[in-house]
């Protein structure tokens, strides 16, 4: 048997984490012994209660753990600054990064703003790539052959099929179908410099985001979906902590995993 997964003496920045698979990355690095986990949110009201939920969790599972909370737009370069200031402040390395920021916006094509797709492209693509670029020399610092660093990048399977759905995300699956690529060619340019890079593809999970597209297709969704379910918060958390420290991990790179039981392969995500 392999030991449990522990984190000790490790560090970690999680973008976009005050609330859905953010926060469940986090809490699942927390409990897995992280020694400190960066938090991040464009609100700062929205990152103090996240921070204030993981060290109710640290208290009980890991009471050394340092949860720092970070307000900070990491689209624009102000704020990248500020989130890196942040980092360094703490920290002279980082072992994972997590770019989880990402936003939604759906519409019908005739109605749907150009605004709106260059918005989330921005965020969603543009973002992931600055946040990992200016992050760079800390995941180097720390990492082996043995135990590289870690890059995960949320995706989704809406970037793996061509189903928009009732929802209209033309920019969101263009810009996940991005991120599954950009970790692919990340992949290949870190690799040799000790720096894994990943791409995590959740279905449906029940998040803020989610929220809407599950009122609406929810039902069909499980019905389709061959492990009748939906995502949890354990199943995210499990995931996050094996790709960024399990036994056989450091030889995952440039992968992009299907979180969502399989639904994927159905081709359809609705009726």
């Amino acid at each position: 048997m392999s030991a449990p997964i522990n984190f000790t003496g490790k560090n970690a920045l999680i973008t976009g984490s005050s609330r859905g698979l953010g926060l469940d990355a986090a809490e699942g690095l927390v409990r897995a012994q992280i020694s400190t986990v960066f938090i991040t949110s464009r609100s700062d009201e929205a990152v103090q209660k996240a921070k204030k939920y993981l060290e109710s969790i640290a208290a009980e599972h890991n009471p050394k753990c340092q949860i720092v909370g970070v307000a900070a737009d990491i689209s624009s370069d102000l704020g990248l600054d500020t989130l890196y200031k942040a980092v360094v402040a703490k920290v002279d390395k980082l072992h994972v990064l997590i770019a989880n920021a990402g936003v939604f916006k759906g519409g019908a094509i005739e109605a749907h703003p150009v605004s709106a797709i260059r918005e989330v492209l921005d965020v969603n693509i543009t973002a992931v790539f600055a946040s990992i670029q200016k992050h760079l020399s800390l995941l180097e610092k720390d990492g082996t052959p043995s135990d590289p660093a870690r890059i995960l990048i949320t995706g989704s399977i809406a970037g793996i099929g061509a189903d928009v759905g009732v929802g209209g995300g033309y920019g969101y699956v263009a810009s996940k179908a991005g991120v599954n690529h950009l970790g692919r060619v990340l992949a290949l340019e870190l690799g040799p410099r000790n720096i894994t890079v990943n791409v995590l593809a959740p279905g449906f999970f029940p998040t803020e985001m989610t929220d809407g597209l599950l009122d609406v297709m929810g039902k069909a969704y499980v019905a389709n979906n061959p492990r009748r379910r939906v995502g949890s918060s354990q199943d995210f958390m499990g995931i996050v902590q094996f790709m960024c420290g399990g036994v056989g991990s450091d030889y995952l790179n440039g992968v992009v995993l299907p979180i969502d039981g399989g639904i994927h392969l159905a081709g359809r995500l609705y009726e």
